[in-house]
């Protein structure tokens, strides 16, 4: 199956620019699954350096400072890293969002 990753901003040019990935999985495929996909065929790193600091997506296997979006809809709020995929899902990774 085909899930599409939108990666944006300082995500996306970790994954090399892209703005749009299609990520081919096996059927009944995890959030999990696809992090790690991302992460060992992709080159998502677990940190992204900044000037004054660093964006840390993952510590271990847990999401960190990444908003992960299934569908339009918080993976957390989901079932989390055990959220199933579906062929055409759409995941957006974003780093946090502040100010105003």
């Amino acid at each position: 199956m085909k899930v599409t990753v939108k990666p944006f901003l300082l995500i996306r040019d970790a994954l090399g620019g892209e703005g749009e990935i299609e990520v081919e999985l096996k059927s009944g495929a995890t959030m999990s699954d696809l992090l790690s996909t991302l992460r060992e065929e992709y080159g998502l790193p677990d940190e992204i350096p900044l000037s004054r600091g660093v964006l840390k997506l993952f510590a271990g296997r847990e999401v960190k400072e990444m908003v992960v979006l299934k569908d339009g809809r918080n993976f957390k709020l989901l079932e989390g890293r055990e959220t199933k995929l579906e062929n055409g899902a759409v995941v957006a990774l974003f780093p946090p969002l502040i100010g105003g």
